[in-house]
């Protein structure tokens, strides 16, 4: 009697993983073939967009406008009793008055001594603040002396960026009709006012006061009514006050510095280039 072994084989998966390598290696093989066909091509197409809402999502620009916050602006303001990342508010810090900006003086170039007018007119300081000196020589760590004559230099740079393209390098205003002063103060619509006139001059003249030219300088110059657009638009938005001051410091010396040169006050017109010919 012969005896027969039967071996058992257990089932194997090899076709079945054969097939998916086979077909992974197609479908492997058909996407080289498309990228390849894609290379150095161009098309009129738009891409395609996987993610829309990431590509067409809504975003806020400078000095826009919008209906999300009550004010309209999608600039906002800057949050209140907050200090900006990198510096302090501590007692010894030397930039802490620029956060408590508790002097009407230093800050709105305002007499607080003096009463409002009948209508609520407000005074403003003749003279600039010593306080404006002192903080400015703590800021910088600069003597007494030295930090006026860095005021003075500061405030020329400052002066030469914002203010000179409408009054001038030297303060002498802007007349469309002459072709006189800064490249916007020549094409304004109406004249730029001289610095050198007196009433800019005479710090007893409510517009000749050191305050005044402070205030206006940040906040600029109302229109004849409500309704009218500014003459003069506000700098708060790039001047600090520090540098508000500079500005009027470095005017002063500009003022002085003209009339005691009385050949100054002829300014030399330049002659029209060709590209500043008048419309």
């Amino acid at each position: 009697m012969s005896n027969t072994h039967h071996t058992s084989q257990a089932p194997t998966s090899r076709g079945p993983n054969r097939r998916r390598l086979v077909l992974a290696a197609c479908l492997f093989a058909a996407l080289g073939a498309s990228m390849q066909g894609c290379r150095d091509e161009r098309s009129d197409a738009p891409p395609h967009q996987f993610l829309p809402d990431m590509d067409d999502s809504p975003k806020f620009k400078n000095q826009g406008r919008t209906d999300f916050f009550a004010d309209g602006r999608m600039m906002r303001p800057r949050v209140a009793g907050t200090v900006p990342f990198g510096e302090n508010a501590h007692a010894d810090a030397p930039t802490r008055f620029m956060y408590l900006k508790d002097s009407p003086e230093a800050f709105r170039g305002i007499d607080s001594s003096a009463k409002p007018g009948p209508n609520g007119e407000v005074s403003y300081v003749k003279f600039i603040p010593a306080a404006v000196f002192e903080d400015y020589a703590r800021l910088t760590g600069k003597g007494p002396d030295e930090s006026i004559t860095a005021k003075i230099v500061r405030g020329q740079e400052r002066f030469n960026i914002f203010c000179a393209a409408c009054h001038g390098y030297q303060g002498e205003g802007g007349d469309p009709a002459n072709f006189v002063g800064g490249v916007v103060g020549r094409r304004w619509s109406y004249p730029v006012p001289s610095f050198h006139q007196d009433k800019y001059r005479d710090r007893d003249q409510p517009t000749g006061s050191d305050g005044y030219i402070f205030h206006v300088v940040l906040n600029g110059v109302a229109g004849a009514t409500p309704n009218d657009p500014k003459k003069m638009p506000g700098y708060a938005d790039k001047v600090t006050e520090p540098d508000a001051w500079a500005i009027v410091a470095y005017l002063r010396s500009l003022q002085g510095a003209w009339r005691d040169a009385p050949a100054a006050q002829a300014v030399a017109t330049p002659a029209p280039q060709k590209s500043e010919v008048k419309p």
